[in-house]
């Protein structure tokens, strides 16, 4: 179903982060290799409980493994440097505009503890 409206990847392991993100205006990404494929029909072979990294201890399993911890570092260096030089686009910097307008907050979340 969440594939229909174009979700790639469905998961619960960086909700306390994006929502933390998000509330101090920030933007945020998430860069990830996905380990257990579940029932979404994919190529690669399902979580196989019991079994280290979920079963990825097949030689074409751990090839994908290695091949993709050793990419890791390139992209997240490739997203850096795309981060230093695009400009933002996004509405990030809104999401507590309400609040600070009520509460009176600055506008830096740093100081909205002091």
């Amino acid at each position: 179903m969440l594939a229909t409206v174009g979700a790639e990847v469905v998961t619960h392991i960086f909700v306390p982060e994006v929502f933390l993100a998000k509330e101090l205006e920030l933007c945020y990404a998430a860069v990830c290799y996905v380990v257990n494929y579940a029932e979404t029909g994919s190529r690669h072979r399902p979580f196989a409980t019991g079994e280290l990294f979920g079963g990825l201890t097949q030689q074409s399993d751990g090839d994908r493994l290695t091949a993709a911890a050793g990419s890791m570092s390139r992209i997240v260096a490739n997203l850096a440097g795309a981060v230093e030089t695009e400009p933002r686009i996004c509405e990030c910097r809104q999401t507590m505009l309400a609040n600070r307008k009520q509460y009176n907050l600055p506008e830096d979340w740093r100081q909205w503890m002091t």
